[in-house]
């Protein structure tokens, strides 16, 4: 009997060890694919935008999700790969990484399916990354002409326009100031990271929190190291154990509460509209300039859209307390374009209808999928030919 027990805890034990094998392995290819920005070459540094795309290159990328073919043109701009017979008139799109399509081949994109259903010459100057005021720079460098200039707007362009990023990891990109009533771009030409000694002081101290802090934080280090414990973490933090583990600190903080999902902090998002306020009225000057049609398109957040994503918002908010100023925010964004005179898109009830008969973004990745834009392409249509 005796024997039983032991071979059969023997055995509990090697199943544990090759599911933990194959869980880690998956996460760490999962991280690796997840980091092909990094190592694509599709951006290069730029004086003026931080980075700009890299020109004339053809190449398939693989992310998690999904194999996708990236074309660009000499300006480093992702081509359509379209066969139109363009009508003489031109559409210029401008966005981040929605707008550029990860996830998508060329002809998949939301410039790809609006140049085929208009014949107009669609531009897309997406790129991964970029903000509004980056997308204002790149229109104002333009030395060309449209019919139609599309910003498209998604929330997390707030804390872009807020960032040069010099602090964080990501590269470093031009910053607007607002000095006595005007609009200042600093850090131009685009500067370079500060060394770790200018850095160090924003790291919180942690050595008056006591022992049971230490004990439990690392107990927690180290169960983080279990794909598994991560895996059943990834469930219980919408349950009443997980909101104690987080209490007795052997969870992390419930993954859409972090920074990174949190973009629309009441106090952190005042000073980045009052900028927002000021690039659409540069970019409405810009648009009359030359005497083309302004049209801004707000992407709804998946988090007002997606039944799955609110579900887990309602469980935060019930356990934790936590409330998202997402709708509040973009109610901001829609108001300073009421209050210029700006034509603008917010189709939030449209992108949950259509979301419920299938996805409009990838699984894991929450780009819009081919779906997903060939919906914004039909929504911008509706608005620019009535």
């Amino acid at each position: 009997m005796k024997k039983k027990i032991v071979i059969l805890i023997i055995s509990i034990a090697i199943v544990f060890v090759f599911i933990e094998m194959f869980f880690s392995i998956l996460f760490l290819v999962q991280e690796n694919l997840n980091n092909w920005q990094e190592d694509s070459n599709v951006y290069v540094f730029d004086p003026l935008l931080g980075w700009r795309g890299n020109s004339n290159i053809s190449k398939y990328i693989r992310n998690f999700e999904k194999k996708f073919k990236v074309d660009s043109d000499s300006f480093g701009f992702r081509e359509n790969s379209n066969n139109v017979l363009f009508n003489n008139k031109k559409i210029f799109i401008f966005g981040d990484s929605f707008v550029w399509g990860v996830g998508v081949d060329n002809d998949k994109t939301i410039s790809a399916f609006l140049e085929r259903m208009t014949n107009y010459e669609v531009k897309n100057y997406g790129m991964i990354g970029y903000g509004t005021d980056q997308e204002y720079l790149l229109l104002r460098s333009i030395n060309d002409n449209s019919n139609v200039i599309i910003i498209m707007f998604y929330i997390n362009d707030l804390r872009d326009i807020d960032n040069d990023n010099i602090n964080n990891p990501y590269p470093c990109k031009p910053k607007f100031i607002v000095k006595s009533d005007s609009l200042f771009l600093t850090n131009y030409p685009v500067g370079v990271k500060k060394n770790n000694t200018e850095i160090k002081n924003k790291f919180v101290d942690i050595r008056n929190l006591g022992w049971k802090y230490h004990v439990s934080n690392l107990l927690k280090k180290m169960l983080y190291k279990s794909a598994i414990y991560r895996i059943i973490i990834s469930y219980l933090q919408y349950t009443s154990f997980g909101k104690w583990l987080y209490k007795k600190n052997l969870m992390e903080i419930p993954e859409f509460m972090t920074p990174e999902w949190d973009l629309a902090n009441k106090e952190q998002i005042k000073y980045p509209l009052i900028i927002f306020d000021f690039l659409v009225s540069k970019i409405k000057k810009e648009s009359e300039k030359r005497n083309a049609q302004l049209l801004f398109f707000i992407i709804p957040h998946e988090f007002q859209y997606q039944k799955s994503l609110k579900d887990k918002m309602l469980k935060l908010n019930k356990l934790y307390g936590y409330e998202n100023n997402i709708d509040e925010t973009m109610d901001m964004v829609s108001k300073i374009l009421e209050m210029k005179s700006v034509k603008y898109i917010y189709p939030i009830k449209k992108f949950e209808d259509e979301d419920n008969k299938a996805p409009l973004t990838f699984r894991f990745d929450k780009h819009l999928n081919e779906r997903g834009n060939k919906l914004a392409a039909d929504l911008i249509l509706k608005e620019i030919t009535e």
